[in-house]
């Protein structure tokens, strides 16, 4: 019994283990440019996002979540989330400012410092439904930014040899997905901002 339980256990963190190291390769691959690589980048962030859902029911059904688990879970979703984000704001023709990353990427980290701050203080924030959603937003977010790279890596045109499409008319696209994933991810970190200072509060007046 203890050794099926450690097997599932190693399972589920291989799983979690595996979006840390997914993050550097899309990161190569999309630099790289070219449709090849867009689409392996593309193929593997999928897979990515499903294991970050596949690890987390696993981990429910056989009972095999541990406290390795719960503190790398969170940072491997930044890892293969931000990493991925990185690399699309570096490709120039996308025309994603960088500072739409920092910005993502400060919540993030804010986010970070409080929970372990919190549960010393002796409450703790909880994984809100907007928080899901902001998870849910990022990945779809990204999956769209990868669908309009393949698609202008990707030459389109008609037996005459006129080209079918216009790349320039969607040429704003990728900054606006990102732009709301920014502004969404920015949303979800002024929540946590809230739910932390009613925490400190709560603390505060029962010690009265």
């Amino acid at each position: 019994m203890q050794e099926q339980f450690r097997s599932k256990l190693i399972l589920v963190n291989i799983f979690t283990l595996a979006r840390v190291a997914l993050f550097p390769v899309i990161l190569v691959l999309v630099l790289s440019g070219g449709l090849v690589n867009i689409l392996i980048a593309f193929f593997l962030f999928v897979i990515g996002a499903l294991t970050d859902a596949f690890d987390g029911i696993l981990a429910r059904k056989y009972n095999v979540e541990s406290k390795f688990g719960f503190i790398i879970d969170p940072i491997a979703d930044k890892f293969l989330v931000l990493g991925t984000l990185l690399a699309i704001s570096l490709v120039d023709y996308l025309m994603i400012p960088i500072w739409l990353f920092f910005v993502i990427l400060f919540r993030d980290v804010i986010v970070s410092i409080l929970k372990p701050i919190s549960e010393r203080w002796g409450f703790s924030i909880p994984t809100t439904l907007f928080a899901k959603v902001k998870t849910t937003v990022q990945f779809v977010g990204i999956i769209l930014v990868f669908v309009y790279l393949i698609f202008v890596n990707l030459t389109v045109y008609s037996v005459s040899g006129n080209q079918l499409l216009s790349v320039e008319v969607f040429s704003l696209l990728p900054y606006y997905i990102v732009l709301f994933v920014a502004m969404v991810t920015i949303i979800s970190g002024v929540e946590y901002l809230v739910l932390f200072v009613r925490g400190i509060r709560g603390v505060r007046n029962g010690g009265r």
